[in-house]
């Protein structure tokens, strides 16, 4: 049986297609306009090309795990927060999905003469109501589109614990204060930055059981920011490559505040079993002659004492230091 072969499918270029090559070839590129190009400064200009948004990254994740404790006051549980990837756009952009009727607070920043604006649903401040005073989990709509006086008294609350938050979190970045500098309801009577003008914004998730999740957001203008951005950047650096030192102050300083049993023991001596359950009132139990009083924090000899008495109280004068044994030592 003959196999037919295969045919080879070869294509030549015409003159035509050649010559269209060349021209090409020796064609000069286009030059830009000008007019048309603007001059960059890299690590300046754009903030969406820089590793910034990992740094605020940094300081949103600080943010809700300050944020989840601090709402424990007001919802008497600990809700899980979560943020999202933060992103810049126009201001009117951002104000044009948002209804009228919102909870609008913008913070002045002194360090970035500029503001931030703290933007809260109206759903969320009557949650915190209800649980602030003893209420059930539970949403209420708000029909008469403005805050009573308790949703108002709360609201205040609220909105200085998280720029509280929001101070510890950006401390260890760069020191910034949060001042209240105004409060607004409708979105008509609040001018936070011009229409055009870009902002970044943060959005953080507040995720409760068996309901809706509740939304928090700041929202930063980027002029501001890039005062701040080297800083930014360079704690993204250092908390991947060196040691947060203001971490290790702070474990230290609760390290220190742990409170221990301090006792002062005249004698230890050993009894046997039999004659430990045989104890009762009235009988003695004989200590050695020569005694051995000594200061003990949580079981642990710290200093051979002298007891003694000041004023109405008994006290112990600390004699001499006992050098602390480890366990490989003991």
């Amino acid at each position: 049986m003959n196999t037919p072969s295969k045919a080879t499918l070869t294509e030549k270029l015409g003159d035509a297609q050649i010559d269209t090559l060349v021209e090409m070839a020796q064609r000069k590129p286009a030059q830009p306009d000008p007019d048309s190009v603007k001059p960059y400064k890299f690590g300046h200009d754009n903030l969406s090309d820089l590793s910034d948004h990992s740094g605020l990254d940094l300081v949103n994740e600080r943010i809700c795990r300050l944020a989840r404790d601090n709402m424990f006051g007001f919802l008497r549980m600990h809700p899980k927060l979560a943020h999202l990837l933060p992103g810049v756009e126009t201001y009117a952009n951002f104000v044009r999905d948002l209804d009228p009727f919102q909870s609008l607070t913008t913070a002045h920043i002194p360090q970035l003469r500029a503001s931030c604006l703290l933007v809260l649903r109206p759903e969320f401040i009557t949650l915190l109501t209800n649980t602030y005073f003893g209420g059930a989990l539970e949403y209420h709509k708000n029909t008469k589109q403005e805050f009573t006086v308790s949703e108002a008294r709360v609201r205040s609350l609220f909105v200085s614990s998280f720029l509280t938050t929001l101070e510890q979190a950006w401390d260890d970045v760069v020191p910034l204060t949060f001042a209240i500098q105004q409060q607004e309801d409708n979105l008509g009577f609040l001018h936070f930055v011009d229409p055009e003008e870009p902002v970044l914004r943060s959005s953080f998730i507040v995720r409760f059981p068996e309901i809706e999740s509740a939304l928090i957001e700041v929202i930063y203008p980027v002029q501001a920011l890039k005062v701040i951005a080297p800083e930014i950047r360079s704690a993204m650096q250092s908390t991947v490559t060196a040691v947060n030192s203001v971490w290790r102050t702070r474990f230290h300083r609760a390290l220190l505040n742990i409170p221990m049993e301090v006792t002062a023991q005249l004698a230890a001596v050993e009894v046997p079993l039999n004659n430990l359950a045989s104890l009762e009132t009235g009988k003695v139990l004989p200590l050695q002659a020569d005694l051995n009083p000594q200061l003990l924090a949580d079981e642990a000899p710290l200093f051979d004492v002298v007891p003694g008495q000041r004023g109405r109280l008994a006290a112990v004068s600390l004699e001499r230091k006992l050098e602390y044994l480890t366990r490989e030592d003991a």
